[in-house]
Parts: structure tokens; C-alpha cells; sequence
């Protein structure tokens, strides 16, 4: 019998592969190939990615009891920030969509604002790229990108960036399942380019 995984499902489980798969490994040592008789080096650069951070800016009177928060979202990224100076030093930080909690048009640049100030601390540079919840999955309209971009720059939308001789792509796939085909179609050319 087969289950069809929803995406937290699938993270979830994937993250606690690779966790206990790095412990198992001994953590953060770099990566032979099988059966190399050479002794471990120094790795070229490290860097943190993280997701799903839900930033959310502190709620109104007005904004009503509907909106779902995630319990100490704010708190967690802080944690995350603080850690990454601290201990993790990595050359640079990627940020993979639903960085904020965002839900609706109007919490958007409360939300990204919000994030910008609970990242600013961070000492590592950071590339964001937008989910659905930076644009309530409607990827491709100016206006549910308007806050996003204000925020990160409109180069930060789909981009590309090389460090230690990888080249890292970033894109918005944040409206891939309920946005029109032309959008899709635009995002895909640019990934093909």
C-alpha cells in the first residue's frame, strides 16, 4: 500500500535522514568518496540553509483569531541567528522560501520587515528566495511580489551566485501548482537560460 507524503511529511522525514545520517558520519566532516584512502580535508566553504522559518510580525486586535501563527516562530529564528554567529561560522546562509508566515497580502511587508529585523544581526551573507508564503502562491503577480522585492531587491527573485566554484541557482516556484501556465513557462525559461 502506498501513502501519498504532503511536503512536511517529506521534509521531515528527509531532515531526520540527513541528521541521523550526519551523526552517524561523525557531523560537519567532509565527504570521500567510497573506498578513498585519503585522509580528510579542509572543505572548501560551509554554509547554512534554512526554510520554512515562518517569521511573523506581532499581531493586531484587527488582524482577527483566523490567522494561524507558528508557536515561537520568531523566537526559533532568532535562536537560528544567534547560533550561526556563535558557532556555525559558515561562509553564507541560503534562504528557501516561507522565511515569513505571510497568509495575506496586507501581512506581507509586516511579515518581511519583521524578518529583515530578526536577521540583521546575522554576521554571514544571506540569499533568500522566495515560497509561496512570501507571495500567498501567487508567484509572478506584481503585486504579491511588491513586499518581497522591496525587501531582498528584485535581483533576488531569480538569480544565481557562484562561491568556491559552485554555482548556486535560486528561483521562485512560490504559485507552482495555482499560477497560470504563462508564469510557469516564464520561470522555466529562465531556469533553462
Amino acid at each position: 500500500m502506498t501513502h501519498a507524503l504532503d511536503r512536511r511529511t517529506f521534509l521531515r522525514t528527509v531532515g531526520a535522514s540527513a541528521a541521523g545520517g550526519a551523526l552517524a558520519a561523525g557531523a560537519c566532516q567532509p565527504i570521500l568518496a567510497a573506498g578513498s584512502a585519503q585522509r580528510p580535508q579542509t572543505p572548501k566553504f560551509r554554509f547554512v540553509q534554512w526554510n520554512d522559518t515562518h517569521v511573523q510580525a506581532p499581531l493586531r486586535d484587527r488582524d482577527g483569531p483566523a490567522l494561524q501563527t507558528y508557536a515561537r516562530a520568531n523566537e526559533k529564528l532568532q535562536w537560528c541567528v544567534e547560533t550561526v554567529n556563535r558557532e556555525l561560522k559558515p561562509d553564507f546562509v541560503l534562504g528557501l522560501g516561507d522565511l515569513i508566515h505571510g497568509e495575506r497580502l496586507d501581512r506581507l511587508p509586516l511579515d518581511l520587515e519583521q524578518f529583515q529585523t530578526l536577521t540583521k544581526p546575522l554576521q554571514a551573507p544571506l540569499y533568500p528566495t522566495p515560497g509561496n508564503h512570501e507571495t500567498v502562491q501567487q508567484e509572478g503577480h506584481p503585486d504579491y511580489e511588491r513586499a518581497y522585492r522591496a525587501v531582498f531587491g528584485d535581483e533576488r527573485v531569480h538569480y544565481t551566485f557562484e562561491h568556491g566554484g559552485v554555482r548556486f541557482i535560486l528561483f521562485n516556484n512560490g504559485g507552482a501548482v495555482v499560477v497560470g501556465p504563462q508564469i510557469i513557462r516564464a520561470r522555466n525559461d529562465w531556469l533553462r537560460q
